[in-house]
């Protein structure tokens, strides 16, 4: 792409509060990766797991915690690129960023804010004052978010149940066929081969 051809691709503005080493992060990896020929990406995110990997593949970074005490430098950021770039689309990772974010553009005029939720509203082992505050926190996003988007169609229903409104659903995916097929290979003898894909967390 030439300089002009950069300038004029649409700004996508990916945010957010936490960088360790999780299903969401490896969501926006992905994410970024495939949409950096389409839009002209910036992460917005603290240093760690993400921030590293994202370095890796030349994504353009905004090192930055994302939460209630950055509320006015969010908000500055996000004029700053409005007023650069035009019409920007921001796109919020997990309820808690999308929470910040929501509030940070609440003096914006215009803006298009999607939200991705990577859990449902209420699930296992939350605290008390989350199982409150959560249902309570998405029905205030839901008049200030344009689209929402769940990993899962338990996330789905759950957005549903506290917004009334359908989000698309859109699932984690392993976009690497030359892994894909390793795996297939892997388990042609009919012997399992894995015992547990995931994080191992409290």
């Amino acid at each position: 792409f030439t300089e002009r051809e950069k300038m004029n691709k649409k700004r996508l503005i990916i945010l957010i509060s936490s960088s360790e080493a999780g299903g969401a992060q490896v969501y926006i990896l992905n994410l970024a990766r495939h949409l950096k020929e389409l839009y002209s990406i910036v992460v917005v995110c603290p240093n760690g797991y993400l921030s590293e990997r994202l370095e890796e593949i030349d994504i353009e970074l905004l090192k930055s915690e994302i939460n209630i005490s950055k509320i006015e430098f969010i908000y500055s950021y996000l004029l700053n690129q409005q007023k650069q770039y035009g019409n920007i689309i921001v796109n919020s990772h997990l309820l808690g960023t999308t929470l910040w974010t929501a509030l940070a553009m609440l003096p914006m005029k215009s803006y298009r804010l999607v939200a991705t939720l990577h859990q449902p509203i209420i699930y296992d082992r939350i605290s008390y004052i989350k199982r409150l505050t959560f249902p309570l926190i998405t029905k205030f996003l839901s008049s200030r978010v344009d689209e929402f988007i769940s990993v899962s169609k338990e996330i789905a229903n759950s957005i549903f149940e506290y917004t009334e409104r359908s989000s698309k659903y859109i699932p984690n995916s392993v976009p690497d066929i030359e892994n894909k097929k390793k795996c297939e290979e892997a388990f042609a003898d009919g012997n399992i081969k894995i015992g547990i894909i995931g994080r191992l967390v409290h």
